[in-house]
Order: C-alpha cells, then sequence, then structure tokens
C-alpha cells in the first residue's frame, strides 16, 4: 500500500514540473546515483570538454556525492526537489542501467540507455528462471519490459551485443544505436600519459599490476543483500607475489561493500572496488582475472592476458544464470580454468613469464565483440544528440 501511494505522489510531481522543458539539458546518472563512473562519465566529460551549450546535472544517492564533489561534477540528489524539476525538464536522460518505469518520462525527453556492458550471461528477459530479489520470475520479466519502454535508444558495440539486447529488453532494431561503448574511447586510446597518472593517484607506479574482477551471484545473498564467496586464498596468491606486484580487487557494484582483506595482506593486495572508473582499472592492468563478467570484453581490446576462473561453471552456466555462448572455451580469449589448483598453477604461469597471448583469437573475438568500438563513441553519442535535439 505504501509503495504504491509512493509511487502515485512520485508521479503527481513529476506531471507538475513536465510543464517546463530545456532542450540543451541533460540528465545523467550511473548504477542508481552510487557512482560517477562508466559509460555516462566517458559521455558527460566529453561534452564537458567539447559542448560547453549543453547544461549537464548528475542525479546522485544521498551518502554517495563525495566523488561528484571531488571532481566539481554538478549533481542533485535523487527524489528532491531539484532532482524531480531537473529530470522533467531534460531533452535527455543518460543512464547505465534500468530506471524504473513510474519514474514519468515526458514525451519530449530521449532516453538514452547505455547499459553497463557487453552481456555473456543472460540478462532481462532471457533469463529463464530469474531468482533475482524478492520477484517471481513472471513479476521481474513484467517489470523488465515496463522498465525498457522507456528507452527510446540503447548503445551497442557489436551485432552479438544488439541480437542479445532486444531479445533481453524487448526492444526493436532501430532503438540500438551500433556506435561502441564510450567508455572504451579510454581504453583505445591507450595513453601511457593517462596510466601512469591513474598509477600514481593509486601509488602504483613501477607496479606490476593484477586484476581479480568476478561479476555476483544471485543465490548469494542474506536478508535481501548480496553478498561474495572469494572462490580462492588471498593468502596463497599474495605469498607468491615479487615486491613489484599487486593484486587489485574490483567486485560488483552489487557486493563492492562486502569484501574485506586481512591486514596483514594489504601491503599485497588493494580493494578498489570503490574506485570510480572500471576503464582506468583496465588501462593500467596487466593480467586480468574474470569470470562471466563483462569487463573481459572490454579488457580484450588491450590484448593483454586474461585468466578466466571458473569455479562453479557447471552450477552457474545451467542453473543459476545461463549464458548467450554455446561453446565458451573456443571463443574466450584467454585461458580458462575451474580448478583451484590449476587456477594458482596459471597465476604462477604469468607471474614466471609462461602465459602468453593468442593475436590471432583476439582479433577474431574483437572482430565479433567488438565491432563498433572506436575511439570516437562519446562523439557519436553528441551527434545523435544534436540531430533528436530539437523537440519535435
Amino acid at each position: 500500500m505504501f509503495k504504491n501511494l509512493f509511487i502515485n505522489i512520485n508521479k503527481l510531481i513529476l506531471k507538475y514540473y513536465q510543464k517546463n522543458h530545456q532542450s540543451n539539458l541533460i540528465y545523467f546518472e550511473s548504477f542508481h546515483g552510487k557512482k560517477y563512473s562508466d559509460n555516462p562519465r566517458a559521455i558527460y566529460e566529453y561534452i564537458k570538454e567539447n559542448h560547453p551549450e549543453f547544461e549537464c546535472i548528475w542525479g546522485v544517492k544521498k551518502g554517495y556525492e563525495q566523488v561528484f564533489k571531488q571532481y566539481n561534477v554538478p549533481y542533485v540528489y535523487r527524489f528532491s526537489k531539484k532532482w524531480y524539476q531537473n529530470i522533467s525538464k531534460a531533452r535527455f536522460w543518460v543512464t547505465n542501467t534500468r530506471t524504473k518505469s513510474w519514474i514519468l518520462k515526458s514525451k519530449r525527453t530521449k532516453y538514452i540507455e547505455t547499459w553497463h556492458g557487453t552481456p555473456l550471461k543472460y540478462i532481462g528477459l532471457d533469463i529463464k528462471d530469474a531468482k533475482i530479489g524478492n520477484l517471481t520470475n513472471a513479476k521481474y520479466h513484467l517489470s523488465v519490459k515496463k522498465d525498457t519502454a522507456l528507452w527510446d535508444i540503447v548503445l551497442s558495440p557489436s551485432e552479438y551485443t544488439t541480437k542479445n539486447f532486444m531479445s533481453a529488453f524487448n526492444l526493436s532494431k532501430n532503438q540500438v544505436l551500433e556506435i561502441g561503448a564510450p567508455r572504451n574511447d579510454l581504453l583505445l586510446s591507450n595513453n601511457k600519459d593517462k596510466a601512469n597518472q591513474i598509477k600514481d593517484k593509486l601509488n602504483l607506479k613501477n607496479k606490476r599490476i593484477i586484476m581479480y574482477a568476478p561479476t555476483w551471484r544471485e543465490n548469494q545473498t542474506v536478508n535481501g543483500e548480496y553478498y561474495f564467496d572469494l572462490p580462492f586464498s588471498l593468502q596463497k596468491i599474495a605469498n607468491n607475489l615479487a615486491d613489484d606486484d599487486i593484486l587489485l580487487l574490483r567486485m560488483h557494484y552489487l557486493v563492492s561493500e562486502n569484501i574485506e582483506i586481512p591486514k596483514n595482506l594489504k601491503n599485497k593486495i588493494i580493494n578498489v572496488s570503490n574506485y570510480p572508473e572500471m576503464s582506468e582499472l583496465l588501462l593500467i592492468t596487466d593480467l586480468l582475472i574474470t569470470d562471466y563478467s563483462s569487463s573481459f570484453f572490454d579488457y580484450a581490446l588491450l590484448k593483454r592476458p586474461i585468466i578466466f576462473y571458473l569455479p562453479d561453471r557447471d552450477y552457474y552456466e545451467k542453473m543459476l544464470r545461463g549464458i548467450y555462448v554455446e561453446k565458451l572455451d573456443d571463443i574466450l580469449p584467454g585461458k580458462v580454468v575451474e580448478d583451484k589448483e590449476d587456477f594458482y598453477k596459471e597465476i604462477n604461469n604469468y607471474l614466471c613469464g609462461n602465459l602468453k597471448i593468442d593475436n590471432e583469437k583476439y582479433n577474431t573475438f574483437n572482430e565479433k565483440y567488438n565491432t563498433f568500438e572506436s575511439k570516437n563513441s562519446s562523439a557519436k553519442v553528441v551527434a545523435w544528440m544534436k540531430q533528436n535535439q530539437e523537440v519535435k
């Protein structure tokens, strides 16, 4: 009852403020107002540098404003009076996750959904038996359809992604803008000066960097909160790291606040889950360790070593979530391991210089899954905005 009352009040407030409109205003949001990151950040920073004619504002959840203050980014608190005013009059919304359908969008507003990565695991309507939150499968699918009905366009880096976005989000082909992911403009520039700046900021100068960046598991939950069980021993890995080696832990945003590193290992292992920008971390990483996370699609652009550690493979692929690719081992550009001891062995192979990349496999992978990536994805988004700026 209270939820419906809250929704109805929100709708009334939004209708009231939709009387005003501003054709040069863009509203940005990343991971429900918790981050200054990802594709929205890349687009925002491009606009800030190249298109001062646009006015930009971010939506932020209370308690997560520090990074916006740090970077001097204009923001409003979500569900505040100023937030209602800005999202109601904005010509464009730019977000990277689903926005709830009861947040009314004016007919004069264009919603640009950037999403937050190329999907390997099933997403949206393609999840056969959703075990997400307290929703039944039917209710979850209905919520996806309602939320994605708000989208005007979604960005895609490949025909593979376009096909899966269409089925997962109930979209038509003309709702997909095949221009790549703006966050990957940074990786494709492969700017060494920028990489050194990031390393200096994190006090990682002259370090060989290994990063573990897994996705989350919807079956790992307590009292409605997600957690993540590390499937290996931090101590065992730390024992084999040289003085100039460092292991970074980058958890999925849904579990990023639930990882602790033992005090005796903090000189070898750093939790960077709250670092604002994942693409910056990928840029400085020498070896990526991941599982079903979309991060490896981006990282493959750099053609650096990847270890895919899949200890729960059978359960994850056949029972928990499922994946879009049938012969996974054939397409992944790195080393695939399922056994823990084999995993430790592959890390040691890398540390000893014995883990090599297959350039041909990376080229084939990027041609299929990063087809439309360029250094200019952000510019292409703005070009689309310019074409759709005037209210019709």
